[in-house]
């Protein structure tokens, strides 16, 4: 994800993001946070500790260490205007499994990577889940 965002090569399935925009780009950095982005570990306190940032649109990806955030092991912020901030979360699984829990709400996508991909593109609990086709397009 991080080298489509900085090469601008979007997808419409994995990353509906700015196509033409000159956007700046931030990895795991909390944006001015009070606490170090090494010692959060969970996503409401992220939120709450980031601050806006200077230049925008703005991109920012959070790709934490051991997985901590709950459900998401990727988080892409995507500031287009001030005042206005769209969270897209990633999460990578091994095998066929989707996720018991459902998605969180306030995310504008929420996108289910797996190892086994299913043939066709749906939707289960909240999550989008990517074909085998858009799998291999994206990644290759």
């Amino acid at each position: 994800l991080l080298i489509r965002l900085v090469t601008h090569s979007f997808d419409p399935v994995f990353l509906p993001l700015l196509s033409d925009s000159d956007y700046s780009l931030s990895f795991n950095n909390c944006l001015n946070c009070e606490i170090p982005f090494e010692k959060i570990k969970d996503i409401p306190t992220l939120l709450e500790n980031m601050k806006t940032p200077q230049r925008y649109p703005h991109v920012s990806v959070y790709y934490p260490h051991n997985s901590v955030f709950n459900m998401y092991d990727v988080l892409i912020v995507v500031y287009e205007r001030r005042g206005h901030r769209d969270l897209y979360g990633y999460s990578l699984k091994e095998g066929i499994k989707i996720p018991k829990i459902l998605c969180n709400d306030n995310f504008k996508l929420r996108v289910l990577v797996r190892g086994q991909p299913a043939k066709n593109n749906r939707k289960r609990r909240m999550w989008t889940m990517p074909s085998e086709k858009q799998h291999e397009a994206f990644f290759g």
